[in-house]
């Protein structure tokens, strides 16, 4: 079967903005996230809500009831998996991480989203990413570009940035600190520092 992938993305971004709700509700209440907050398999840095197992649950749900063939994979799901393992087939197969970002949820910090995909036959075909606190969409169709809030990136165009030195550049610390990795990190940052770049930015 032919899949309208145009159409899968308008269905997808009404369920999104559904969850959202969920999310910016309790982003603007603290009591509720600092109530919920798990910590997955004793690492202090890798934080769970009861608001990331509920906005799964209502993608999950609404999900199964427009694609029932379609097989689901959910970030909190296969946490909470004994095996913590997923086989991915040939199956049209959502891949949803429901608060990514849950770190920067906890803390306040804005920087949260729901991230979606679709793999078909092992293949990405669409995603959106949507951050209800920001207010801010962006999807993609393979081929068919990418967009934020209806306008198609990039908007920074590539003649315009000329060369490392006038960059910003974006790293992510990870959530995993024994000494070797943390040395990489130091290194990688030191390497950056040295060019030098207009600046680096890490939001999680």
């Amino acid at each position: 079967m032919e899949l309208n992938y145009e159409e899968i993305l308008e269905k997808v971004k009404s369920i999104v903005i559904k969850a959202g709700e969920k999310i910016k509700e309790a982003f603007e209440s603290r009591e509720i996230i600092n109530k919920s907050i798990e910590i997955k398999d004793s690492n202090t840095t890798d934080l769970v809500t009861e608001v990331d197992k509920k906005v799964e649950e209502i993608i999950f749900n609404s999900l199964k009831k427009l694609y029932p063939e379609f097989k689901l994979i959910g970030e909190e799901t296969v946490s909470s998996s004994e095996s913590k393992k997923v086989n991915l087939t040939d199956t049209p197969t959502w891949v949803i991480d429901p608060v990514d970002g849950t770190t920067n949820f906890v803390h306040g910090f804005p920087f949260v989203c729901i991230s979606i995909g679709l793999v078909v036959k092992k293949e990405p075909k669409l995603g959106i990413i949507y951050n209800p606190i920001l207010n801010e969409m962006y999807w993609g169709i393979k081929n068919k570009g990418s967009f934020m809030n209806g306008k198609k990136l990039p908007l920074i165009k590539n003649n315009q940035i000329i060369s490392l030195e006038k960059s910003l550049f974006v790293i992510e610390y990870g959530i995993f600190f024994d000494q070797e990795k943390l040395n990489t990190i130091i290194e990688n940052i030191s390497n950056m520092l040295s060019i030098p770049a207009h600046g680096i930015r890490s939001l999680g």
